[in-house]
């Protein structure tokens, strides 16, 4: 609400910069916040979101006397026609500062500069811990790979019998 009050704030003071017309897309959650703003804000009621509903916002001029208003629609529906300095100004007083969303909900103010030092520091430990028992994995692995190149080929396919029981049967077998 903040950027569309900036964009008609611009178009009014002849800003060449500022385009006419601006489109944001968004799904129904999108929609229905800005419901429930229009509703807070003007008491416009909520209603279902049909399938590609949309949402305009339109500043008009009035020729005869110079003055801007707003018109809100919904789905094709004019919900709001209001001067455009109250529309700004409700619309101002109606958005929640992050200190009253903080107490609505019931978040506890605490120190971050704290908090966040203590995170990262676990965070740090963690990664420690993580890679070095990778690393030890990766010796591991390494060692047993170079260990059984090194390996005859009698050895390899034996499976741990002894070369000169393999050199008998081979005779045997002649």
């Amino acid at each position: 609400m903040k950027d569309i009050i900036k964009y008609m704030d611009d178009i009014i003071q002849n800003k060449s910069q500022t385009p006419k017309m601006i489109i944001h897309g968004g799904h129904d959650t999108t929609i229905n916040c800005i419901q429930y703003f229009m509703h807070y804000a003007f008491q416009i009621p909520i209603t279902y979101i049909p399938f590609a509903a949309n949402i305009f916002f339109e500043l008009h001029k009035n020729e005869s006397n110079n003055n801007y208003y707003v018109e809100y629609i919904f789905d094709g529906i004019s919900l709001l026609i209001l001067d455009y300095d109250k529309f700004k100004s409700k619309v101002l007083e109606s958005i929640w500062s992050e200190e009253k969303i903080k107490n609505f909900c019931n978040f506890e103010q605490e120190d971050k500069s704290e908090n966040d030092t203590e995170k990262f520091k676990t965070i740090s430990f963690i990664l420690l811990i993580t890679n070095s028992f990778f690393f030890i994995l990766t010796v591991i692995f390494m060692s047993l790979f170079i260990y059984n190149c090194k390996k005859t080929k009698t050895q390899k396919y034996s499976l741990g019998i002894n070369d000169s029981i393999l050199a008998g049967v081979d005779k045997e077998n002649n």
